[in-house]
């Protein structure tokens, strides 16, 4: 037990009695200010495989249903304790992680405001959403197989706040990354709390559960990363928060949720790159028959360096596309692309074309402007789609001589480009807000 804290002790020693009272954790025998007493019970830690999300779940709810007036005394001490957290929701992620003051204090006030201000991945669902008292920290580890059936121990991070965050950290820690164990855990935890259980019922709560985890400790956003690197952090809750929001939106990246958990989903990202972030065309090895030259009509050949950066606003319009080490500026153009293809979602339709009319090193390219092609409002399953070709020459557009293609700190790679007949340019799909490189029929490039 943390002898710094004072209301870490007060709280954690709450919790446990809470939990003893409820015959859902051994009962405390004797306590001071830094120890207690607990009888011995238990044959070890449970292993939990499909047949056990039933009790699983119907523990939780035994959890859930406990008073929560415990925690509230605490939440005021909390709120004293660290200005704006008296504006954090009751159900917000935060609470859990107040039993880590020496982390909190060590935090960056501008990293605890981002973290009190989060919202995007909040749950929607009515179970969900209810303001329970949690556990917070249930895996094996912290539960004890009894002849009265499973207790739980060690209660740091207990508080009262959304149920997410125990159906968050249990799907990820005791259902073995399997789809079908969490939405049977997920099914008796709403039949045992008396929600309505259909399968839709459990999808809802499942997506929930998924993109919750990322509030909870051990979870790609969890506060240690900020206290090493708050710049690494915060470059992480920029990038996750319109992958979610886009999830939310997008029943084909729900579905990838579900199927991969939201770790899962968030690495399968990889391969995609922001609308807002620059591709390059580059890195052709050093061979007279691998260069490129931009002639005065517009066209390329095979003479001079290669590398070519270009950036997409989050319009989707065209800023720049630019030779390194070369003065001379390439003008192309964005042309609307309408093909699909049974591989990838039903592309819209987007503005028929604007010039990039630049010049300078690709190092420029972050200053440098031009004429924007504004993308069309993307509905459900839809993707902006644009085919880049020469302004200059509208029979050649710029392509690819194969389909290697890899993203380095946010830069999308392309190698190997060559000129190409227009029909077969590089067409870029602007998914929600990401770009994805496509091949000319439409088919996705991982």
């Amino acid at each position: 037990v943390n002898t710094i804290d004072p209301i870490y002790q007060q709280r954690t020693s709450a919790a446990g009695r809470m939990f003893a009272s409820s015959g859902l954790a051994p009962p405390r025998l004797a306590q001071g200010g830094d120890w207690f007493l607990e009888p011995w019970e238990g044959q070890g830690n449970p292993e939990f495989s499909l047949s056990r999300m039933e009790e699983l779940g119907h523990l939780v709810a035994r959890i859930h249903a406990m008073e929560s007036d415990w925690f509230e005394p605490f939440r005021k001490m909390l709120c004293d304790r660290w200005p704006g957290l008296d504006k954090v929701p009751k159900g917000s992620h935060v609470w859990g992680w107040t039993s880590r003051g020496d982390l909190l204090d060590d935090c960056s006030e501008e990293v605890r405001e981002i973290w009190y201000g989060t919202r995007w991945f909040d749950p929607e669902t009515p179970a969900a959403c209810r303001i329970v008292t949690v556990h917070a920290d249930l895996h094996p580890g912290n539960m004890l197989e009894t002849d009265a059936g499973i207790r739980v121990v060690d209660f740091e991070y207990s508080c009262v706040s959304h149920a997410v965050q125990d159906l968050s950290f249990i799907a990820a820690k005791c259902c073995n990354d399997d789809p079908v164990q969490k939405q049977a855990f997920l099914e008796s935890y709403l039949r045992h709390t008396g929600f309505s259980a259909t399968p839709e019922d459990v999808q809802a709560l499942h997506f929930d559960t998924e993109i919750g985890f990322l509030g909870c400790h051990t979870a790609p956003l969890e506060l240690w990363i900020a206290h090493d690197d708050a710049e690494r952090w915060k470059s992480k809750v920029a990038l996750y928060k319109p992958l979610i929001e886009e999830a939310r939106r997008r029943p084909d990246l729900r579905a990838r949720v579900l199927e991969k958990g939201v770790v899962g989903y968030l690495d399968d990202l990889s391969s995609f790159c922001f609308s807002a972030c620059p591709l390059s065309f580059c890195s052709l090895p050093h061979s007279e028959h691998n260069r490129l030259l931009l002639n005065d009509d517009g066209t390329i050949s095979p003479e001079a360096l290669s590398t070519l950066v270009f950036g997409l606003s989050n319009t989707g319009g065209l800023l720049e596309l630019v030779p390194s080490s070369d003065v001379r500026a390439f003008h192309f153009k964005l042309e609307s692309e309408t093909a699909a293809s049974p591989d990838a979602p039903a592309l819209g339709t987007a503005a028929s074309s604007a010039a990039g009319n630049v010049a300078g090193a690709a190092a420029a390219s972050s200053s440098s402007t031009s004429a924007h092609a504004s993308g069309g409002e993307n509905s459900e399953g839809q993707d902006d789609c644009f085919r880049l070709v020469l302004a200059s020459n509208s029979a050649l557009g710029l392509g690819s001589r194969n389909d290697m293609r890899r993203l380095v700190r946010g830069m999308a790679i392309v190698e190997i480009p060559v000129m190409t007949p227009a029909a077969q340019a590089v067409v870029l799909c602007r998914s929600g807000p990401f770009l994805v490189h496509t091949t000319c029929d439409g088919r996705r490039l991982s």
